[in-house]
């Protein structure tokens, strides 16, 4: 018939390697004759995956970097900002000094363990910006808008009014006023 099954393997002479399968053997009744390796010194497969793995990797680095990447973000009168978050007192220190630039829609958050009051300074920012202060629960208890750069040797401090928070917010100068902000707005924070 013409669908039938190509005959089995020769007993064991040149056409075949024992233990393994026949190198050489008949296919269909057309009778071609295909030469086979026997499967476990064939490499295409294994190289069809490497090749594919190589050329995929790029492509899943991508998407990872992608996701673990996105920025965290807080949320003011409706308007969602990225920010950096400074923790430490090192990161707390050197805040946003020495940038040139910060975009429209990004800011830093100071965040702290307790709420007491808090005082910054502009020495070494190049930027000028809104300063928010918020208590625990992220309820603006305090401002100091349009806070100028300051490359002198002593520069004041603000403490947007002295009432005690645990998060500070530093947005470009004139958000605040944008965005009609008034003491008790609320500040959606991200997990922290």
């Amino acid at each position: 018939s013409r669908h039938s099954r190509p005959p089995a393997c020769p007993p064991s002479g040149g056409n075949s390697v024992q233990g393994q399968a026949c190198t050489d053997a008949a296919v269909g009744a057309a009778g071609i004759r295909v030469k086979l390796a026997p499967p476990s010194l064939s490499r295409a497969p294994l190289m069809t995956l490497t090749s594919c793995l190589r050329c995929l990797a790029p492509l899943i680095l991508l998407a990872l970097s992608a996701c673990a990447a996105a920025p965290p973000e807080v949320e003011l009168k409706g308007e969602r900002f990225r920010i950096e978050i400074a923790r430490s007192p090192d990161e707390q220190a050197r805040g946003l000094m020495f940038r040139d630039h910060l975009d429209a829609d990004a800011g830093m958050l100071f965040v702290y363990n307790a709420m007491a009051p808090r005082s910054f300074w502009m020495r070494n920012c190049r930027i000028p910006l809104d300063i928010l202060f918020f208590d625990g629960g992220g309820k603006l208890v305090g401002e100091a808008l349009g806070v100028p750069p300051c490359n002198a040797s002593q520069c004041p401090s603000y403490n947007g009014g002295g009432a005690p928070a645990q998060y500070v917010l530093e947005l470009n100068a004139g958000t605040a006023r944008r965005l009609g902000l008034q003491r008790g707005d609320a500040l959606t924070l991200p997990e922290l």
